[in-house]
This record gives C-alpha cells, sequence and structure tokens, in this order.
C-alpha cells in the first residue's frame, strides 16, 4: 500500500477508490507551493488536455472532500 501526505496534511493511500485523483491534486498543491498563482495557470491547461471528464469530475469530488474535511477540523 502506498501512502502520500499532502502539503495541506491531507493522508490519502492506494487503497482508496480515489487515490489517483488525490495523487493529482497533492502534485498540484505542491506545485502551487514552489511557484504560487503560476501553478494553477501552467496546470489546468495540462489537466484538460490529459484527463478525461470523468477524471476532470473525480478530481473536482476530491477537492471537495477536502474542503469538506478541512472545514471541520
Amino acid at each position: 500500500m502506498q501512502v502520500m501526505i499532502g502539503p495541506d496534511g491531507f493522508v490519502a493511500n492506494s487503497d482508496m477508490a480515489d487515490y489517483a485523483a488525490h495523487v493529482r491534486l497533492t502534485e498540484y498543491l505542491r506545485e502551487r507551493q514552489a511557484n504560487g498563482g503560476k501553478a494553477l495557470e501552467a496546470m489546468l491547461p495540462r489537466l484538460r488536455k490529459e484527463l478525461s471528464k470523468s477524471d476532470l469530475v473525480a478530481l473536482i469530488r476530491t477537492i471537495h472532500a477536502r474542503i469538506t474535511l478541512d472545514c471541520r477540523t
């Protein structure tokens, strides 16, 4: 089992159904830490090109899940 901890403190493991989306989101968050607002400008076109519509939906759901968890703490 692979475990990944995002810069936001979220812990994801490879047993999670949406693990791939969490990996993508963590990559973005790390890039944002390094490059600030330019990270979004660089990543959005790449994600639109690389991901299917269902993968984009999964990524949006992952973002919402992390926001919901963050609001509970």
